[in-house]
């Protein structure tokens, strides 16, 4: 997962094409992706990954992918935090595969007063100029019209998908916990025309799925670009 954030001066527009730089790469490491418009500022772009490397080689790897657009985009790319430094350009936040942080997941709602969604989009929605973010009903039409881009990344997968909270579960009481937390394991939806979210609904989680999350890239699949 790679977090396009623009900085001041810097908008969707911009994160659009700094999408786009990635994509490259990663198509050319055999990993099609998916861009999530954030339903805050940036884009969130997805890659698919069968679960055999450590976060810590996915981050690895993604700084690598950071630091060479970087080099070839010094204008419009970062890949440091220091917001001085991100200014008029987009943030390529690496770190966000670190398996300690969290990260709005696609088709999330977020905390706002208006249902604005991280909603998956499709590569030609990223070159349209009027690119905006999509809110609760924008994105429930775009459904009843049978359009998810996340569909091909889970369809994939097969049973149940795999229980990430687990370890978290046990910790938690609801006799002491006044917040809500999920008290099984997820099942898997039927197979109907509404069922394109399958391990995903539109709740406000603030954690990425074990399907979608690019924590197990591996340096080895990274080839260095030639210049």
């Amino acid at each position: 997962m790679l977090d396009l954030d623009p900085g001041s001066g810097a908008a969707l527009a911009e994160c659009a094409q700094v999408a786009r730089w990635c994509r490259d790469l990663l198509d050319s490491m055999g990993l099609p992706s998916v861009p999530v418009t954030s339903g805050s500022k940036g884009i969130h772009l997805y890659a698919a990954l069968d679960g055999a490397y450590t976060s810590a080689q996915v981050s690895e790897v993604a700084k690598e992918l950071a630091k060479a657009l970087e080099k070839d985009h010094p204008d419009h790319v970062v890949s440091e935090m220091p917001k001085a430094k991100r200014s008029g350009r987009v943030l390529i936040d690496w770190s966000q595969n670190n398996s300690n942080k969290t990260t709005v997941a696609p088709y999330s709602l977020r905390g706002r007063e208006r249902p604005w969604v991280a909603a998956p989009r499709t590569w030609d929605e990223l070159e349209d100029p009027e690119l905006r973010h999509l809110d609760l009903h924008d994105v429930m039409d775009r459904l009843d019209r049978g359009i998810d881009p996340m569909e091909e990344f889970s369809a994939g997968s097969e049973g149940a998908p795999e229980d990430t909270l687990t370890a978290y579960r046990s910790m938690r009481s609801a006799d002491k916990t006044p917040s809500r937390f999920p008290r099984r394991a997820p099942s898997r939806a039927p197979e109907t025309r509404s069922s394109s979210f399958r391990s995903i609904t539109l709740v406000g989680c603030t954690s990425t799925p074990a399907w979608s999350t690019a924590a197990h890239w591996s340096p080895g699949l990274f080839p260095r670009p030639r210049r």
